[in-house]
């Protein structure tokens, strides 16, 4: 049960960036705003969704990150409810700190994907 869903969400993932990448291919790009009126230096965390969610590359990461741990969470308690069953932890641990793992490495590499597109 755990692979067709982990295939799904790689093939989802894979059309997510790929059709990203094509329409964010054909737009114009500007001069970034460093001074002047509407430009703010505040680190609220309000901004920062509102900046994210502006740009394509935000939304695709956040579309990226949240199927990441979509997918992380399902097998993760997959994993859990056969431990249970079976009384044997080490196979849960084992994919939780990869999943863990495999959560932050996206986040971060979303965050500089952000980043980097600004």
């Amino acid at each position: 049960m755990k692979k067709p869903f982990i295939t799904l969400t790689a093939l989802l993932s894979a059309f997510v960036c790929s059709a990203f990448n094509l329409a964010h291919a054909a737009l114009p790009t500007g001069a970034a705003v460093t001074s002047g009126a509407g430009v703010t230096s505040t680190t609220s965390p309000l901004v920062f969704v509102k900046e994210l969610l502006s740009s394509g590359v935000g939304i695709a990461a956040l579309a990226v990150a949240a199927l990441t741990v979509l997918g992380v969470a399902w097998t993760s308690y997959a994993a859990f409810t056969e431990s249970r069953q079976k009384g044997e932890w080490k196979n849960f641990g084992v994919t939780a700190s990869i999943g863990v793992v495999l959560v932050i490495g996206v986040v971060l590499m979303s965050i500089l994907a952000v980043d980097y597109a600004a």
